[in-house]
């Protein structure tokens, strides 16, 4: 079975506490990736200025989707960056 090459990816976010379902959709893409040996980074742009507080961040919790934190807290969450 072919694997897929390892690839740098930037998860560009541009909600923040606006939409808190978009905002957590793409934090689970990004850890979806990381977990399959992607790297990834996180741009947060307009609206996602809200969230540069990581606080912030932690109380966005779309419906129907586990919580935020269950995500940034996971150890290989430590390997993305965050850029504003």
């Amino acid at each position: 079975m072919a694997t897929t090459p390892k690839q740098k990816i930037l998860v560009v976010m541009t909600t923040g506490t606006n939409d808190p379902l978009k905002t957590e959709l793409a934090v689970l893409t990004g850890f979806g990736l990381m977990k399959n040996g992607h790297d990834v980074d996180f741009l947060q742009m307009g609206e996602a200025g809200s969230i540069i507080d990581e606080d912030m961040l932690r109380a966005c919790n779309g419906y129907g989707l586990p919580p935020i934190t269950k995500f940034l807290d996971d150890p290989i969450m430590q390997a993305a960056t965050w850029y504003v």
